[in-house]
């Protein structure tokens, strides 16, 4: 049995610090999802906007479940 594992930073989802956040989640998605990996960790998805994006694309993508830590800053922001 093979397992297609990808973790990456998506590097923001706050307004004022990161730039263009929505087309860059949709892009991001997009492009994971063109990878068909098995299970998807990203890190520093602080906005619930961005995190909505990334499942949104996920699902689309065929990976429908999504799981975050619910209000702890501390979290890095992972999904």
């Amino acid at each position: 049995m093979r397992l297609r594992a990808l973790t990456l930073n998506v590097w923001g989802g706050v307004p004022f610090i990161s730039r263009d956040v929505a087309p860059r989640m949709r892009a991001i998605a997009r492009a994971v999802g063109q990878l068909s990996p098995d299970i998807v960790a990203f890190q520093e998805v602080w906005s619930a906007e961005a995190r909505a994006l990334l499942v949104e694309g996920m699902e689309a993508a065929g990976l429908a479940a999504a799981w975050h830590p619910r209000g702890s800053r501390a979290s890095g922001g992972l999904l």
